[in-house]
């Protein structure tokens, strides 16, 4: 099977192919006749300005709260969470309409229901949780399944595989119309994800690194010479690397002129991304097909594009990397990546 054109080690149709099993929200709740509160995502104007990593976290929170709880995940038409999805997976245009097709799809794939707004909850005499009305409730979410990093893994794998199968294909926002141009023939390619630079200095702040296994310096400060390094293990000199931010409103335009000097000195080649692939849905994707990705622990972004790629069995993620001894070292095991589930060591906010 393949995404966007470029192959994947196994089915992401078929479970039994799959290197992690399959782990599904499945609620035994009788008929919906019976139901009478739920757990809703609904319109948030302010949320859907946040971080996409931020967003993405929610999101997956949100089917810990309706497990835990022991209620159904509704989602309204027009929430935050819609909206999110759609970038990558989905993702109607004018040219495809949001109609009962689309949302029975997606309900199917996720195991929820989509409802057109929260009257239609009144009319069925339906209550959300009054715990959960807010994203953030969901973000800050602590329970104890969230301390089982496989089972979190594996649920979120299973998500994952779903939604990529649905890649956003239509409309000016097509997220693999970069590798019908640009990366055709299966051309090979690296990206490089640039933090924010206040996310990149908070990170870097001292207290930080008396947190065991939460430091990852040399990934942090993502200097030309480490990328160099990285590059040179996986035979991926003299090939193009492209670089991604989180926001395009927000560049850190020291970082990528920094990878313009190298460049320039011969110890990378850094390629400027055409105008036109330059939004949220392309950068998501040309990051997790990528053959190399080196990744920041300093933004949530990153630490999702890293679980998405090990999700879809993609080989040379590099995101929690530091120096010991002199060497450059890897702090995720390939096969099973639970670091990147490990709620003692990335902190709640951060956690999958």
């Amino acid at each position: 099977e393949s995404v966007c054109g470029r192959k994947l080690p196994f089915s992401l149709a078929d479970p039994r192919t799959w290197p992690t099993p399959a782990l599904e929200n499945k609620l035994d709740l009788g008929s919906k006749a019976s139901i009478k509160e739920v757990i809703l995502l609904k319109n948030d104007g302010e949320f859907s300005g946040a971080n996409l990593g931020l967003q993405l976290t929610t999101f997956f929170r949100a089917f810990d709260v309706s497990n835990d709880s022991r209620l159904p995940l509704y989602i309204t038409q027009n929430s935050w969470a819609i909206e999110l999805l759609f970038q990558f997976s989905f993702g109607p245009s004018k040219a495809v309409e949001r109609n009962s097709k689309l949302w029975e799809s997606m309900e199917a794939a996720l195991g929820v229901t989509i409802v057109e707004n929260e009257g239609v909850l009144k009319l069925l005499g339906i209550a959300a949780h009054p715990d959960f009305s807010e994203p953030h409730n969901f973000l800050v979410y602590s329970s104890r399944s969230l301390k089982d990093a496989t089972s979190t893994r594996n649920h979120r794998n299973t998500l994952l595989r779903k939604l990529f199968r649905y890649p956003s294909t239509l409309g000016v926002l097509n997220v693999c119309s970069a590798f019908d141009t640009l990366l055709k023939d299966d051309k090979k390619y690296a990206v490089l994800h640039v933090a924010e630079a206040s996310e990149r200095e908070k990170y870097l702040r001292p207290e930080r690194a008396e947190g065991k296994g939460q430091y990852y310096e040399a990934a942090a400060r993502m200097e030309p010479k480490y990328v160099q390094e990285i590059f040179k293990r996986v035979d991926m000199i003299g090939h193009d690397v492209y670089l991604i931010d989180e926001d395009e409103t927000k560049v850190d335009e020291g970082a990528h002129a920094k990878f313009e000097d190298a460049t320039k000195e011969g110890i990378l080649k850094t390629e400027e991304l055409p105008q036109e692939f330059k939004h949220v849905g392309s950068h998501l994707y040309l990051a997790v097909l990528a053959n190399v990705y080196v990744g920041s622990p300093a933004d949530p972004t990153s630490l999702w594009i890293a679980r998405m790629r090990y999700a879809l069995g993609m080989k040379n993620t590099f995101i929690f990397m530091d120096n010991v001894g002199g060497k450059l070292e890897s702090f995720v095991d390939d096969n099973s990546y639970l670091e990147l589930y490990d709620v003692g060591k990335l902190g709640l906010a951060w956690m999958a």
